[in-house]
């Protein structure tokens, strides 16, 4: 829909739009609605004015309000606010942010910094704002001093966990905006990140395809932070995967990523490339498990030996009776002695079972 005014000049243009809508929708866009502000989580850059003339020119404010009643409505600005649809996860993240906030019923708050925008021409629009953040949580020593190893403040190790989950760089404001990401926690548990755990790029499909692909999957997030110009991260996803090179064998380095995974979820990376303690552990686990079956096997041979060893002497047994019958020119054969049939002995005598007499010679 698009709003025309005759222009204040008096040339007979036509000017699209208004800047008291622009600067409604503008008040609009810097407002927070569930404890989220598009501004903080970099929806709305600092050209928010701009985008606030652009929304103008397309739909005036009162009409942008009633679509605030429509639970589908975003749908309609994610083109303006997000660009290009895309598969890549900072996308996902800010399309699912976008809607949240849209949704959301809660009354639009004051903004922080709100300057109405001008209009000049050849010349943009731009609104400071500071983007809003979470308060710091209170961390304890040792969390304390990984960050510091880090060299990352809480919001960039949670984007740092995010960030190996998904498999899709994550910026610090993304990470804190979604809905209980807390640093000590695991954000794989939060819903949004849990729904793109099954895409093709997230750690969880790379530690089904094994060892190499664990690796190649630290490497293309290392590649995309150097790219970005975050060497910090860049770093650390480095030492990360020079640790998990040390580990030969497959079904110890994909038994020790999981429990890395699970010690430091939610933490960022440690600050060793190698969790020395817990690469121990694993490895004492593996030698023990190896030992045990060892030991298993070992006993099944004794078992067998033995087992041989005994039927070896019951044939040893049976050929020597065998040859001294024939030597005396007996038969092994046995006669019973009630019937005086051959080929068993009395107590197992079908005759003598049923209480029959016993047979007489030559009858």
């Amino acid at each position: 829909m698009v709003l025309a005014e005759v222009s204040p000049s008096g040339d007979g243009g036509v000017a699209v739009g208004t800047d008291a809508d622009a600067e409604k929708i503008e008040k609009l866009l810097r407002s927070e609605r569930g404890g989220t502000r598009l501004t903080a989580v970099g929806i709305v850059d600092e050209k928010i004015g701009d985008v606030a003339f652009e929304l103008a020119e397309d739909i005036p404010f009162a009409a942008l309000e009633q679509r605030l009643l429509h639970p589908d409505g975003w749908e309609a600005l994610a083109g303006t606010l997000l660009g290009e649809p895309s598969a890549r996860a900072g996308y996902l993240i800010k399309r699912d942010l976008l809607k949240t906030w849209w949704q959301d019923a809660t009354p639009e708050q004051p903004p922080t910094k709100a300057g109405a925008p001008t209009r000049s021409a050849g010349a943009s629009v731009v609104a400071s704002s500071q983007p809003a953040t979470k308060p710091a949580a209170i961390l304890s020593a040792k969390y304390a001093t990984e960050l510091e190893g880090q060299g990352l403040d809480e919001p960039g190790a949670l984007a740092l966990s995010i960030t190996l989950e998904i498999g899709g760089v994550v910026s610090a404001e993304e990470a804190l905006a979604l809905d209980g990401a807390k640093y000590g926690t695991s954000p794989g548990l939060v819903s949004k990140v849990r729904k793109m755990r099954e895409d093709g790029a997230s750690l969880c499909q790379a530690l089904k395809g094994g060892r190499r692909a664990v690796l190649e999957h630290c490497r293309r997030l290392e590649q995309d932070y150097i790219e970005r110009g975050m060497q910090t991260e860049a770093s650390l996803m480095l030492s990360l995967r020079s640790g998990l090179m040390e580990f030969n064998d497959e079904k110890i380095l994909l038994t020790y990523f999981q429990r890395y995974l699970r010690k430091y979820s939610g933490r960022g990376l440690p600050s060793l490339p190698v969790d020395k303690e817990l690469r121990d552990d694993v490895f004492r686990e593996q030698e023990k498990s190896t030992e045990s079956l060892k030991k298993e096997i070992e006993d099944i041979g004794k078992r067998l030996a033995k087992a041989e060893a005994v039927a070896a002497e019951a044939k040893a047994k049976a050929a020597a009776a065998e040859e001294a019958a024939k030597r005396t020119g007996k038969s092994n054969v046995k006669t019973c002695y009630w019937c005086g049939e051959e080929g068993h002995v009395k107590p197992d005598c079908p005759v003598f079972k049923a209480d029959l007499p016993k047979v007489k010679k030559g009858n």
